[in-house]
């Protein structure tokens, strides 16, 4: 079984992605350390091959990934108001959606 999780692994690129960034991938693996993945986590685990620089391919391949970024932290700023919001009402700060 470890076997096939670790192929699988491979095959998607994750070994070199955890041995070239252990930092972002520790709290995967180390019991007790899981917390929700931040805009951070998220935009420093995936790598783009980008095609040629200065290509009309590689501008839509940029713009995607900026807008994805912009995404990703706009759903974590979100998060972070909703939970402000609760914080004042006195009412506990943890939500589940």
């Amino acid at each position: 079984m470890l076997q096939q999780i670790c192929s699988g692994m491979k095959l998607y690129g994750l070994c070199e992605m955890i041995v070239q960034q252990p930092h972002n991938f520790r709290d995967l693996f180390v019991p007790g350390l899981h917390g929700k993945p931040d805009a951070e986590f998220l935009m420093g685990a995936i790598s783009p091959v980008f095609s040629e620089l200065g290509s009309l391919r590689r501008q839509r391949e940029s713009r995607i990934i900026n807008f994805l970024q912009d995404f990703i932290q706009n759903i974590e700023g979100e998060q972070e108001e909703k939970s402000f919001v609760v914080e004042e009402r006195g009412t506990p700060a943890k939500i589940t959606e």
